[in-house]
């Protein structure tokens, strides 16, 4: 009987120094039943050349080249393209373990799962070069969850994070293609976690399992903080808001303090986004505005742990204008120095 065959999708954007070393964990796998799909999402650099020499010296190495639409985009044209009875993600600058492969099948066989969980490690580099290594998700637990469970058990996935993830997670493709799942490409923050949601009401036995089959790189221990434009993250936050609002109302769930205060780490995000940018200070007031507008919307502080929220954040979304934010934000930001 043949084994499962795992496609492998690797968006790569301007990956030149990191993808080799992220094929290669591939390539290395005890596990060997997969087809691996390089998705070029617009490259500028050599990413794009090393990535079709990979191609043409392995049959099971495909190079798809797309115009640039960021890593949902990517991701969803390698949905489109895999032939695998079953699907994971890896990002370019990352790399499996070499039994990652093998683990997620053997578990997913196991216990009949459409989604099987690892754990993540992740990989500072320090500004010295040295690198600091710890598990992203650190409770080490083996938890079979199956449908009707998931209510019950949702908030314990959510908090150890594994569902803001899709790397290294392995999705049954028939439940993709039946439901007609995919990233949204608007969405540049915790799309991950969006798509989780979609994908596990549709899965009848989910898998988190202890392993650390993962290695999540970040060049800098301050780029752990997703720097982005302000504009993402409110865009974004506001689709997590509604996702998250959705999924919950399916089940007939409550929003928990504990979930409204990851939305409200997002939104605080997303004000350092503002003030840390160069925008002129009518942008600024206008963009602050609009995230006053959906915390509230969403009644985000008025659930939230008041007590965990810094004072400036709490003069934000307390009162209605800004004068009191911007007094205590630039005191705070002159005591500081």
């Amino acid at each position: 009987m043949s084994l499962p065959l795992i496609s492998v999708i690797i968006p790569v954007y301007n990956a030149e120094k990191t993808i080799a070393k992220c094929i290669d964990s591939v390539i290395a796998q005890t596990y060997q039943e997969f087809e691996i799909l390089l998705i070029d999402d617009g490259s500028t650099d050599a990413g794009g050349e090393i990535c079709k020499r990979y191609a043409e010296s392995d049959n099971r190495v495909r190079y798809i080249k797309k115009d640039n639409g960021g890593v949902s985009s990517a991701r969803n044209k390698g949905i489109d393209k895999a032939k695998g009875e079953y699907i994971t993600f890896i990002d370019s600058d990352d790399w499996f373990e070499t039994d990652t492969l093998e683990t997620l099948i053997v578990n997913a066989n196991k216990y009949n799962a459409d989604l099987v969980i690892p754990r993540t490690r992740m990989v500072f580099c320090k500004p010295d070069g040295e690198f600091e290594k710890n598990v992203y998700n650190d409770d080490a637990y083996d938890l079979l969850v199956e449908k009707q469970q998931l209510p019950e058990n949702f908030e314990k996935l959510r908090k150890t994070w594994a569902l803001y993830s899709t790397c290294a997670r392995l999705f049954n493709k028939r439940i993709i293609d039946k439901y007609n799942l995919y990233f949204d490409p608007g969405v540049k923050v915790l799309e991950d976690f969006c798509f989780n949601l979609d994908y596990i009401k549709h899965a009848d036995k989910i898998i988190h399992i202890s392993d650390v089959l993962y290695n999540f790189f970040v060049l800098g221990i301050g780029d752990y903080a997703y720097k982005r434009n302000y504009q993402d993250y409110i865009v974004s936050n506001n689709k997590v808001c509604e996702c998250l609002n959705l999924f919950l109302d399916d089940y007939r769930m409550e929003m928990t303090t504990s979930q409204y205060d990851f939305l409200m780490s997002y939104w605080i995000l997303a004000v350092n986004g503002v003030m840390n940018s160069s925008d002129n200070l009518s942008k600024k007031r206008a963009a602050l505005k609009q995230i006053q507008s959906s915390v509230k919307n969403h009644r985000i502080y008025d659930c939230c742990t008041k007590p965990g929220v810094d004072r400036k954040y709490q003069a934000l979304f307390r009162y209605n204008g800004l004068l009191p934010f911007y007094i205590i934000y630039y005191l705070k930001k002159l005591l500081n120095k």
